[in-house]
């Protein structure tokens, strides 16, 4: 378990107070002096767990950061781990308030109450469609990771691309502030001319322009995120 950047996400997200550079200060420190060559992607990440409060049981969390996380979690390198009740949005506090019955029982509370197994719930359906992106894209599973952009001083933009030679990209980028935030040009493998279609909105498009930067700059609304895709692999 990853839980130096547990924690980084909890604050990066869950309280969206700490600078997304926080995300890569944490992977800057993955290296073969503290693991196994072989071991630096295979470290897994949790928002929550059942020894740690829920994301939503922190205060000044709210269900468009725990999108945003998620989206993290499941693009980010290393492999993903999703405690149930996340995707029904479960609040519960510290050991025992975090292990509420997912289903009709006797412990129970707030969002957990009554039977659980919601397939039509915003929070399930995004993760569902996650585990779809990852199975119909190797770079989300297997790809480089390599950080386009992120704020050390203060919340805001984090980009980062995951890759697969020179055949596939996905381009993520998300923004933890309150208000829009535009991120410039960023490099790509793709050729001038390629149409980049958002996974989270196919109705949005960009295409690379020519030069070392070609996704060109956009600008990302508050608490919200995007990831791109060449239109032929779309």
């Amino acid at each position: 378990l990853d839980y130096p950047l547990y924690y980084q996400v909890g604050s990066v997200f869950a309280t969206a107070s700490g600078p997304t550079g926080a995300i890569e200060t944490r992977y800057n420190n993955l290296t073969t002096a503290n693991y196994d060559a072989t071991s630096l992607d295979s470290l897994v990440l949790n928002l929550d767990n059942h020894d740690n409060p829920r994301f939503l049981a922190t205060t000044g969390s709210t269900a468009a950061r725990l999108e945003m996380a998620l989206v993290f979690m499941y693009t980010t390198r290393g492999i993903p781990s999703l405690y149930y009740g996340t995707e029904q949005d479960f609040n519960g506090g510290t050991d025992p308030a975090n292990r509420e019955d997912m289903f009709d029982g006797l412990y129970e509370q707030g969002p957990s109450l009554g039977d659980n197994f919601n397939m039509t719930h915003p929070r399930f359906k995004l993760v569902a469609k996650l585990n779809n992106l990852r199975r119909l894209y190797p770079a989300l599973r297997t790809g480089t990771h390599q950080m386009l952009w992120a704020n050390f001083s203060t919340p805001g933009l984090l980009a980062y691309t995951r890759r697969i030679g020179t055949t596939e990209e996905v381009y993520v980028v998300m923004n933890t502030a309150t208000t829009a935030q535009t991120i410039g040009a960023r490099p790509t493998i793709h050729p001038a001319g390629t149409v980049l279609v958002n996974l989270f909105n196919p109705s949005e498009t960009v295409t690379v322009a020519a030069g070392t930067d070609g996704i060109p700059s956009m600008s990302i609304p508050a608490t919200s995120y995007k990831a791109f895709v060449s239109q032929s692999q779309y």
